[in-house]
């Protein structure tokens, strides 16, 4: 109802820090249409989430932040699982690694 109550405000901000933690899959599909119907309205949305899947799905960017310090921004055409693992991790080259 909490997260209902949100989307319904007409805010120039939402943060929403993992808003689908612990919901079923229909509710987790209205957080994601409603975050998209945002994105698509030109409205801006701090996604917070430890859940990389969704935050690739939602985000234009993603910034990753290592023990207080950000340590890279990627663009969406730049998202890769490993680039970010890497700077979740702590290493700041977001270069894709040689097998």
């Amino acid at each position: 109802m909490m997260i209902a109550r949100a989307f319904s405000m007409n805010a120039d901000l939402l943060v929403a820090h993992n808003p689908t933690r612990g919901l079923d899959i229909p509710s987790m599909d209205f957080v994601y249409q409603k975050i998209l119907q945002r994105k698509a309205q030109k409205q801006a949305t701090l996604l917070i989430s430890e859940d990389l899947d969704e935050l690739m799905l939602l985000s234009d960017r993603i910034a990753v932040i290592y023990r207080g310090e950000i340590l890279g921004i990627l663009p969406r055409e730049a998202f890769d699982k490993y680039a970010i693992g890497r700077l979740m991790s702590g290493i700041r080259s977001t270069e894709p690694a040689t097998p």
